[in-house]
């Protein structure tokens, strides 16, 4: 019975690799791909490339075999490897175009892909019209086959790798650690795959006169999913309402937080969709149109907060993937409220087709961003006198720009290097900013670039957390250390004091200083150490009473370009200084300080790593 089982289990298999083979030959590819580049650093962009491509195919192949078997003509394709090939061919032009793609929105441009790729499975079989209880028969399957695949996948990892674990420790065989990351890769790409692919319905034709809806996947939605959304647009109209009564501008946020509320209602309604037919459901129906209408306000919300950023910082992905997602969902809503077919499949094929048309272009997504971020970038420099004749001007000498300019040009060069590559910069600098954007490292790229393309015109580039208040951060050098006329030696944290001026952040207990590596000789009481009054003083404190209060001002007064970014290497001595009270003298020593400077320009400690030496008056 066992091996009738082991047989029926490979006949299993068997069957769903000739009916997927292209879509598994894909996942294998993509597993054998991510366990050779684990561990490489860096890892070539081809290689993660070919990744990304091989990933895509697993559901592109899926969609066009699901296709060819049940075509809108009603019947297959006369060649089955014809969809495929193609398929392979679109795959191959892919590659190419991703390793020709130097920015960063390769992989926003892939998400959008994806999705699009991931949608048409879900609408594959069902191209035709009419269908529709099929279409939600077919896409209910795959998503409860999704869960299930999910669990086995776990169960299948969890268990070799702990057998391997149990031949580790029990026979002394030695098992290599990468064997375990290796095993979950093959794990998601191949078994998972394999055991998602089994559940596809075969019968596609059958699926529209499949009336059922599984009692706990009504009761999920009617009775979690719908108050969620009730709660989530009733905060949503609250926050519009405090808008109105304060006459504030609505936070930029806010339109993540609409467009997640409505996408959530969304899908709430589609699982909800085949007890709106029953009588005793006829509230779904009234749920539904009330959505809608609750929906298009909000979207209002949506559109005034983008407006705002984008008049103030320009167009960027983001901002342009939130405009095209809230005209989407207007679209849906305003569909659902006046059309009397009420297609559902007219969800996933207007998304799929918007995130296809938006991901590439001069319509696009990335054009338009190129553009806008250019336009105010080139404002930015003309305004002060920086480019003549559409080249910067060079200067060897400091340029007075206000701060605020000088942030919006620095976050103007940096989304430029990042997101679309350094060749951008070519059209303004004579220099080839792309070559010299291969030679550094990749993930220094972007700040490199963009402080030598600053530099160059007589700027000081901001990196991103300098944009809002400047930052250091030094380190001591490995000096000796002067432990001479001290007893202990204790190494706190020293991170921002609690409120309660009794309880410290932080804490450890005091050891011999002429031995500080044997922990198990201790001094009776704890010694802590904390920052207080926005890091301008440190607290030495003893079983949480204050013993000793030192202000920080020595310290920040003899380290370097205070007002400059960036991190620095300066001597012990100028890391450290004396404190003395009634009952402890003591020597206080940072070997890493991070300063941050507010809009005052004062010095502050934001945090700090070292050691305090200790010695208690009797």
């Amino acid at each position: 019975m066992k091996l009738t089982s082991i047989a029926s289990l490979l006949g299993a298999a068997r069957r769903i690799f000739l009916r997927f083979p292209a879509t598994l030959l894909s996942a294998m590819l993509a597993a054998a791909v991510a366990i050779h580049i684990y561990d490489k650093y860096p890892v070539p962009d081809r290689s993660t490339h070919l990744l990304m491509v091989a990933a895509l195919g697993i559901p592109l192949f899926t969609a066009l075999r699901l296709f060819w078997e049940k075509s809108p003509w009603g019947r297959p394709l006369s060649y089955s490897w014809l969809p495929m090939a193609g398929g392979a061919a679109a795959l191959f032009l892919y590659w190419t175009l991703l390793n020709h793609d130097p920015g960063s929105v390769r992989y926003l441009r892939y998400f959008q892909i994806s999705l699009a790729v991931h949608l048409a499975v879900a609408l594959a079989p069902f191209l035709g019209r009419g269908e529709t209880n099929g279409f939600w028969q077919f896409n209910r399957r795959l998503f409860l086959r999704s869960f299930l695949s999910a669990i086995y996948a776990a169960v299948f990892f969890g268990g070799l790798a702990l057998a391997l674990l149990a031949v580790d420790n029990l026979f002394d065989v030695k098992v290599n650690e990468k064997i375990y990351p290796r095993l979950w890769m093959f794990t998601v790409f191949v078994f998972q795959t394999w055991h998602f692919l089994g559940g596809v319905p075969s019968n596609l034709a059958e699926l529209d006169r499949d009336r059922e809806h599984p009692k706990a996947l009504q009761i999920f939605s009617q009775y979690m999913l719908v108050p969620l959304v009730v709660l989530y647009v009733g905060i949503l109209y609250a926050y519009m309402g405090k808008i109105l009564l304060t006459r504030q501008w609505p936070q930029g946020w806010v339109g993540w937080l609409v467009s997640y509320a409505a996408i959530f209602g969304v899908l709430t309604l589609l699982l909800l969709h085949p007890g709106r037919q029953e009588r005793e459901n006829r509230w779904m129906e009234v749920f539904g149109r009330a959505f809608y209408v609750a929906v298009l306000p909000l979207l209002g919300l949506l559109f005034a907060a983008l407006g705002k950023r984008i008049g103030q910082y320009g167009m960027t992905e983001k901002r342009y993937f939130l405009v095209v997602l809230g005209v989407w969902l207007g679209g849906i809503a305003l569909y659902m409220l006046l059309s009397a077919a009420k297609d559902i499949k007219i969800i996933p094929a207007t998304l799929g087709m918007t995130a296809l048309l938006t991901c590439c272009g001069p319509w696009g997504a990335y054009g338009v961003s190129l553009r806008s971020q250019s336009r105010r970038l080139e404002s930015l420099l003309t305004k002060h006198g920086l480019l003549a004749d559409g080249r910067i001007v060079a200067s060897a000498k400091p340029v007075a720009v206000p701060q605020d300019d000088l942030k919006e040009i620095s976050a103007a060069v940096d989304y430029l290097v990042e997101n679309h590559g350094a060749v951008r910069l070519n059209r303004w600098g004579k220099k080839d900013w792309a070559e010299m954007a291969s030679k550094g490292n990749r993930w220094e790229r972007t700040s490199l670039i963009s402080g030598y393309f600053l530099a160059a015109m007589g700027l000081e580039y901001l990196p991103p957390w300098g944009r809002t208040r400047s930052y250091a951060h030094y380190t001591a050098r490995e000096d000796e250390m002067d432990i001479a006329g001290f007893e202990l030696l204790v190494r706190p944290d020293f991170n921002c004091c609690e409120s309660d001026r009794s309880a410290p952040v932080g804490d450890s207990e005091g050891v011999p200083a002429g031995d500080s590596k044997d922990a198990s000789v201790r001094e009776p009481g704890k010694y802590s150490a904390c920052l207080e009054e926005g890091g301008q003083t440190v607290r030495i404190l003893k079983e949480s009473k204050v013993i000793l209060t030192r202000s920080l001002e020595p310290i920040l007064s003899r380290l370097p370009e205070q007002g400059r970014v960036g991190s620095r290497t300066v001597p012990t001595s100028q890391m450290c200084l004396a404190a003395e009270s009634a009952s402890l003298r003591a020597r206080i020593c940072f070997t890493n300080l991070s300063v941050t400077s507010g809009p005052n320009g004062a010095p502050s400690v934001h945090n700090g790593s070292g050691y305090m030496l200790l010695d208690p008056h009797p």
